[in-house]
């Protein structure tokens, strides 16, 4: 069980278990064991998930979910412990029977998350090693949308290797049926995924950045909510709002991946998983190269704690980007501007592109005294996690400069970098 704590978004999983086999299946470890949680273990998660005075959402999830023969019963647990919306995420293969979605709804299910991925049963089907699958999906949406149009209603779709080229005709096929809503997940390197990698990575993903534009290019509708998961920042230009939260890199590295990266943390080494096809298709892989860069650097030239001492004029960011806002310009031209003026009579520039200040600048590295994993994690998140434009590689000072905070980007977009 995980909380999302400002939403309190309560995830629980009732299922390792699932009617498909799709080729890029992250729990493909857990859905091999082919298990049920616990009745007892899982109505415990879902009491103590619940935070009286606040919106409650619960995502019920597997493996797939559906399948667990108490699924009813957990869905009418959650609403007798007045969550205000019940949630699953599903492959749709027994909501295609009108009878089980009618159950579902009769016992306060709000809204459905299914997994589509492409615009046929052809390639559709060879994804989810499943027969039928896509065929059974469509007549599940068609079922909510005509029976129970009060159930939100929206989709997953993991873009590989194997469907980017048309990745945007899956979208263009569920505005046909009234589904408007959308997240758009890059294939993540790991379980199946790691075994069909040859299959479903990217050799260099920056070569398909015109086909992942024409998946953002579907958001201007304005009936559409499209959200981008795990996406490498560069493939979202003109889309910059799009890109993900840094926060998600703690989820991603202190939770499932604690261990590993414990290890790592611990032996001074890069974690057991590199690969470098499976590295190249990670949104880790920034993370995982300053890991590397801090073992090689123990003694800094310039850590965080020294840059906020000196007379020089340091770029402060934040994983929160109401915090970015609330403390910088609105607008591009008079960010760049208040960076220049601050910088003016000062020595160094601290973690600011030099096409942005046009002077010698000095980037900010981990403070080895702050010893824990978990304080590297958090410096990572606020500080260093910085990002490059595509139209970088063209600028004289690309090997040295170590570009900006994600969330400046975010805010500003790629516009406020002027390769030199």
């Amino acid at each position: 069980m995980s909380i999302v704590y400002n939403e309190n978004r309560v995830w629980v999983r009732i299922s390792s278990a699932c009617s498909s086999n799709c080729i890029m299946c992250l729990d493909w470890e857990q859905i091999k064991l082919k298990k049920f949680i616990p009745e007892k273990v899982i109505k415990q998660q879902i009491k103590d998930g619940f935070k009286p005075g606040m919106k409650n959402k619960i995502i019920i999830s597997g493996g797939e979910a559906s399948i667990n023969p108490n699924f009813f019963d957990y869905i009418k647990y959650a609403k007798s412990l007045w969550y205000n919306k019940i949630q699953t995420v599903t492959n749709w293969l027994r909501w295609s029977d009108l009878e089980f979605c009618r159950k579902a709804v009769e016992n306060w299910l709000n809204e459905i998350t299914f997994s589509i991925h492409w615009f046929n049963s052809l390639t559709h089907d060879y994804i989810t090693q499943t027969p039928w699958s896509f065929k059974k999906i469509i007549r599940a949406i068609l079922n909510f949308k005509k029976y129970f149009p009060q159930v939100i209603v929206n989709a997953d779709i993991v873009v590989s290797k194997i469907n980017i080229t048309y990745a945007y005709k899956v979208i263009q096929l569920l505005k046909k049926i009234n589904v408007r809503e959308y997240d758009i997940l890059q294939v993540i390197p790991f379980s199946n995924a790691r075994t069909n990698k040859n299959k479903l990575l990217f050799d260099n993903i920056l070569k398909y950045y015109n086909y992942w534009q024409l998946i953002w290019k579907e958001s201007k509708d304005q009936r559409v909510y499209m959200w981008a998961n795990r996406v490498f920042p560069q493939l979202l230009e003109w889309y910059e709002h799009m890109i993900q939260s840094p926060e998600k890199i703690w989820d991603e590295t202190m939770g499932e991946g604690k261990h590993m990266f414990e290890t790592a943390w611990k032996n001074k080494t890069q974690p057991y998983c590199k690969d470098k096809l499976r590295c190249k298709n990670c949104y880790l892989q920034w993370y995982c190269k300053q890991l590397e860069k801090s073992f090689k650097n123990k003694k800094s030239e310039e850590t965080s704690e020294e840059a906020g001492k000196k007379e020089n004029f340091k770029l402060e960011s934040n994983w929160d980007i109401f915090w970015i806002d609330k403390n910088y310009p609105k607008k591009t031209e008079d960010f760049i501007k208040l960076i220049k003026e601050k910088s003016k009579n000062t020595g160094s520039v601290i973690n600011a592109p030099y096409c942005i200040v046009n002077k010698n600048n000095k980037f900010t590295t981990f403070d080895w005294k702050w010893k824990k994993i978990e304080n590297f994690t958090k410096w990572f998140i606020n500080e260093w996690f910085r990002i490059k434009w595509i139209q970088c590689k063209n600028c004289k000072f690309n090997e040295i400069c170590e570009w900006i905070h994600i969330n400046f980007v975010k805010k500003y977009g790629f516009s406020i970098l002027k390769p030199m």
